[in-house]
């Protein structure tokens, strides 16, 4: 069976006994299509033939850190933005004169990028927190 965390591996003519456009190599199975893994040298749990797919399951944190990692830092990059981009807008959406009506009272141009802002808060949090969550794991 499959798992979630297996990577597919495009191959291109090794179904035909030709050497992969990945590794550069074949490996007849069965007379079947090749099974080849995508890192030539290195450790590889096992590989499933697919039709024009190969699945090959990673070692046990072999790559699986680095993305957790890349992932992490963009969503901190995306919270950053949020957090310093959004206010300084909303400061110009305040003083803006469609802001309030003549009376002084918030107008629904105020209460929608009010409501903006606090969304994009909340995703700044959320993302803050999953990156934290990831990095911890």
């Amino acid at each position: 069976m499959v798992s979630d965390r297996w990577v597919p591996r495009f191959k291109h003519g090794a179904e035909r006994g030709g050497p992969s456009a990945v590794s550069g190599r074949s490996s007849a199975v069965r007379g079947g299509p090749s099974a080849v893994c995508a890192v030539r040298d290195g450790p590889r749990a096992s590989c499933v033939v697919r039709p024009r797919l190969v699945w090959c399951a990673p070692a046990p944190g072999v790559g699986l850190r680095t993305m957790e990692l890349f992932a992490a830092i963009v969503l901190f990059v995306s919270a950053l933005f949020n957090v310093v981009a959004w206010p300084r807008f909303f400061k110009r959406v305040s003083s803006d004169p469609r802001a309030r009506d003549a009376a002084g009272k918030p107008t629904a141009f105020y209460r929608v990028h009010a409501v903006l802002l606090g969304i994009a808060m909340a995703i700044a949090a959320a993302s803050v927190g999953a990156g934290v969550w990831l990095l911890s794991n």
